[in-house]
C-alpha cells in the first residue's frame, strides 16, 4: 500500500524534519496504527533521519506496552523543559491520543497523519 513506500514514509520524515526546524517547545505527530509507527521508526533509522530529527528536538515513540508509558511521557516533558524540545510519536486512539494533556509549550504542533 501507499503508506508502506519508502517515498510516503520519507515525505513525512521531511515534513516533520521542517516542522521540527520552526517550531518551539513540543511536536506531537499521530498516525493511524502502530504497524505504521514501526514502519517509519525502522525506515527514519535506516535512513538516519532520526538523528537529522534529533539535532533539531528529542525524538520519542509512543511505547506499545502500557507500562512504558510513564518513562517516555517524561523524557519528553523533560526535554521540553530542558528546551531542547520534543517529538512524540503516537498512535491515533492509542496510550498518548487518549486522556493526556499537552498544554502550552508541550504541544505547539500537532501534526495527524491520515
Amino acid at each position: 500500500s501507499h503508506s508502506e513506500s519508502a517515498p510516503y514514509l520519507d515525505a513525512l520524515g521531511a515534513l516533520l524534519l521542517r516542522v521540527c526546524e520552526a517550531a518551539p517547545g513540543g511536536v506531537l505527530m499521530f498516525v493511524p496504527s502502530y504497524a505504521l509507527l514501526e514502519r517509519l521508526r525502522t525506515r527514519w533509522s535506516a535512513t538516519k533521519l532520526d538523528e537529522m530529527v534529533g539535532k533539531e528536538k528529542s525524538l520519542t515513540f509512543e511505547p506499545r506496552k502500557s507500562e512504558e508509558l510513564a518513562t517516555t511521557l517524561r523524557d519528553f516533558y523533560d526535554a521540553v523543559d530542558d528546551g531542547v524540545g520534543a517529538v512524540l510519536l503516537g498512535v491515533f486512539r492509542g496510550k498518548v491520543a487518549e486522556g493526556l494533556d499537552f498544554a502550552d509549550q508541550y504541544c505547539r504542533v500537532v501534526i495527524a497523519v491520515g
